[in-house]
């Protein structure tokens, strides 16, 4: 227990020190108008779409270095610049025609500059994302927290400079590039570590697996974050404003213990590859967290009725989380990646499918949506046991963890 809490709880805390970024630029726009505030929240939707794309190589960096094979940090650095150049460059070209949906020219214009200004950033981010692994998969992953902090600490005073320096049109660009020289310093303090800690070899290695995998992890998280995501808000339209009020509620309140299962996916990528035991105890106080925090929302939201309800199949649903990250970690260590892509994907296509039927049906509320998020999620976990199960052979070493 004391040994994955020691693994979790870093990357627990990082993960919510990385949370305040998204705050910050909030914070130093509220003073000039709510119009700049929805023009960074819509711009940095793509964003965060294509930078997605190469989280896989934190995971795949850290299942790597967990099961001691070789890292060549000058082959996958070179990958890692050349494949997140053409996302940079992808993003530029697609600027003006991803806010196709705006109609209004003011607030496109905004959302266009925000995330072109912000697009830079993607080759600092996939470095930061890289060396993150590297400590991950050292077993060093409470010196993460490290850089998180100075991540928010130059974007902090970053936005202040440019924003007062008024040498941009819009402050959405000002704080876009904020955004972008705080990754970049925080790339070169990190690297800047890791090279005096000699964590950084060029031992030979099988590049082209790597790609793959780290490729594959990439898409499970598109999969299972941003096309979920997108799903979700875009039938969430069809609620009314009350309802889906409370859907976002809980959401925001609720992000940090839902950053919870990442985490935990973390931890099992790589005590898989250590061959080190979970403590089972790590499930129930999950469950009786989520549980007495369900009762502070219930009484400080007041929700009731079918809103009561529904708070109660989002606490079950973010419990169950917690198993599918498991099985998905259990997949990925075993390099099996592209099963689990296929499963994810006609999991988010039979959610659609059902919501959309709801709707046709005049059926869709926030408490059938959550019956019908929470039985989803619930047959894909199965599908992953069932299939686990069948494989016992070859993941013996893995099966025998939480025995």
């Amino acid at each position: 227990m004391k040994e994955s809490m020691h693994f979790i709880i870093p990357i627990w805390i990082g993960m919510m020190v990385n949370s305040l970024l998204s705050i910050v630029d909030f914070l130093y726009l509220t003073p000039y108008s709510n119009f700049y505030l929805s023009a960074i929240g819509i711009g940095y939707i793509p964003f965060s779409i294509i930078s997605t794309l190469v989280i896989g190589l934190s995971i795949e960096t850290n299942r790597t270095l967990a099961k001691n094979e070789n890292l060549n940090f000058k082959n996958i650095s070179t990958f890692c610049l050349a494949f997140s150049f053409v996302l940079m460059i992808l993003s530029l070209l697609i600027g003006d025609r991803a806010f196709f949906f705006i109609h209004n020219i003011s607030l496109k214009r905004a959302c266009i500059d925000y995330f072109t200004s912000i697009s830079i950033s993607i080759i600092p981010t996939s470095f930061i994302y890289l060396f993150t692994g590297i400590l991950r998969g050292k077993g060093k992953p409470e010196k993460s927290i490290i850089f998180s902090a100075l991540a928010v600490l130059f974007n902090i005073v970053l936005d202040g400079i440019l924003l007062k320096s008024k040498l941009f049109e819009s402050p959405v660009i000002a704080c876009g590039l904020a955004s972008t020289l705080s990754d970049a310093l925080t790339a070169i303090f990190y690297f800047s570590y890791l090279m005096s800690h000699k964590y950084l070899s060029n031992k030979a290695m099988n590049i082209r697996k790597f790609i793959k995998n780290a490729s594959l992890n990439s898409l499970e998280k598109l999969f299972s974050s941003s096309t979920l995501e997108i799903i979700i808000s875009l039938f969430m339209a069809f609620l009314s404003i009350k309802s889906s009020s409370v859907y976002f509620s809980l959401q925001r309140y609720y992000q940090p213990l839902a950053l919870f299962p990442y985490c935990f996916f973390e931890w099992i990528i790589y005590s898989s590859s250590k061959n080190i035991r979970t403590n089972k105890m790590i499930y129930p106080l999950y469950f009786a967290i989520l549980f007495f925090y369900n009762l502070i929302l219930i009484y400080f939201l007041d929700l009731k009725g079918d809103n009561l309800f529904f708070s109660i199949i989002y606490m079950i649903y973010l419990f169950i989380f917690l198993f599918e990250r498991q099985m998905v970690a259990y997949f990925f260590s075993l390099e099996k990646g592209s099963f689990v892509n296929i499963i994810v994907f006609f999991r988010d296509l039979a959610l659609f499918l059902i919501l959309g039927s709801l709707i046709l049906i005049r059926s869709f509320t926030l408490l059938t949506f959550g019956i019908s998020n929470l039985l989803v999620f619930l047959a894909e976990y199965c599908i992953f046991i069932k299939s686990f199960k069948g494989k016992r052979q070859q993941v013996s070493t893995v099966c025998h963890r939480n025995r």
